[in-house]
């Protein structure tokens, strides 16, 4: 069995074992101007809030995980594991956590993380979207060295990203020929000299590595969380915002300008 069809598979068992469940039930399309975003609203039975990632006694990525979450352990030259995320946004949802328990969000991305990258989304064809949250302002969840992956590729802001088109935050991205090592690898180097030429003028420091649709994104970040109340990772720098249904001021104040406030703003725009 493939490891895309094990992935799968894995996701559904979670599902009927109950150890992990759908982060939301219902999504609205808004635009924000010319822009798409999917608003999910969260799963109130299973799903409590967000809060600023911290260490703790017991680390959720490392084994042993909850039955049916498991899938498989990349060893060398990965060295990573394979689970299902507790909270999936799409069937299939997986988190990548290194295997070296030290290892703590925020380090720079290595050969190790570019290979786990090349194994997932290969085996996916080359669709979906792989990203890491890079410190505690991009909007991570967990302190332990993950990336991840989500078979989806209904990501709207993504075109913006392969066109290289002026947005009102500041984004660096690049085109490859595919999802290789040697792609990836070439791509987030290149991205982040860009990134550390402009964060030493900024004092910035996070940031979400994105690879879908065979473009390497990364984007600035100086906040986790909007005074709104809403938080974002990479996913919402893709066009999906997690919101609680009852909270919709959002609407108000536009879509697009949560990113602009949460990312860089671009002063060229």
């Amino acid at each position: 069995m493939s490891l895309s069809s094990r992935i799968l598979q894995k996701a559904a068992e979670s599902l009927r074992f109950k150890t992990a469940d759908m982060l939301f039930k219902k999504s609205d399309l808004i635009y924000s101007g010319i822009y798409q975003f999917y608003l999910h609203y969260y799963n109130g039975e299973h799903y409590e809030g967000d809060s600023p990632p911290k260490l703790s006694k017991c680390d959720p990525l490392t084994p042993p995980y909850p039955k049916g979450t498991f899938v498989d352990e990349l060893k060398a030259p990965a060295g990573h594991f394979i689970k299902i995320n507790k909270n999936m946004v799409y069937p299939g949802h997986i988190v990548i956590p290194t295997s070296n328990s030290l290892d703590k969000q925020g380090q720079n991305l290595n050969d190790c993380d570019f290979y786990a990258f090349e194994t997932i989304l290969q085996s996916f064809g080359n669709n979906g979207i792989g990203y890491y949250n890079s410190g505690i302002e991009s909007g991570c969840s967990q302190m332990h060295k993950h990336i991840q992956y989500i078979p989806l590729n209904d990501n709207p802001i993504f075109k913006f990203y392969q066109s290289q088109y002026p947005l009102p935050y500041k984004y660096f991205s690049l085109n490859l020929p595919n999802f290789s090592f040697s792609s990836i690898k070439l791509g987030y180097h290149t991205l982040m000299d860009q990134f550390s030429s402009f964060g030493k003028t900024k004092n910035i420091n996070n940031y979400n590595f994105i690879l879908s649709r065979n473009t390497a994104v990364l984007i600035p970040r100086k906040q986790a969380r909007h005074p709104l109340g809403i938080t974002v990772n990479s996913l919402g720098f893709c066009g999906h915002l997690f919101l609680w249904e009852k909270d919709k001021r959002i609407l108000n104040n536009g879509a697009m300008c949560i990113l602009k406030d949460l990312g860089v703003e671009n002063k060229h725009f």
